[in-house]
């Protein structure tokens, strides 16, 4: 197994760090690469003309940030890659899953 991809919503932090443990020890058992993402949501036309104009930079910003720090607690941010995408969560996740040809997708559920 080589490419091991962690979906990761940043909101649920109890159910995202159980899926990255167990993301981590997949790829250690098996000697494969750990990817976690995180996508962040569109904001839709219609609300990002009332929005300030460095909303989306900003909150893309963040999540890369916020992903990174949990990637750190785990003892992974030097092997870990750490990828934020931005649209339709499961569309997104799919979609970044083929790019990489991800061998497994360690997703969790609400906790």
């Amino acid at each position: 197994m080589k490419t091991i991809l962690v979906p990761i919503d940043i909101s649920e932090e109890k159910a995202g760090t159980a899926a990255l443990r167990l993301g981590r020890d997949m790829a250690k058992m098996y000697g494969g690469k750990l990817v976690l993402l995180n996508v962040v949501e569109q904001v839709p036309g219609y609300v990002v003309a009332q929005l300030p104009e460095d909303f989306r930079s900003g909150a893309l910003a963040d999540a890369r940030a916020r992903l990174r720090a949990m990637a750190q607690e785990h003892g992974l941010d030097e092997t870990a890659d750490v990828v934020v995408r931005e649209g339709h969560a499961p569309t997104e996740i799919l979609a970044f899953a083929e790019d990489i040809e991800a061998d497994m997708i360690v997703v969790a559920s609400h906790a």
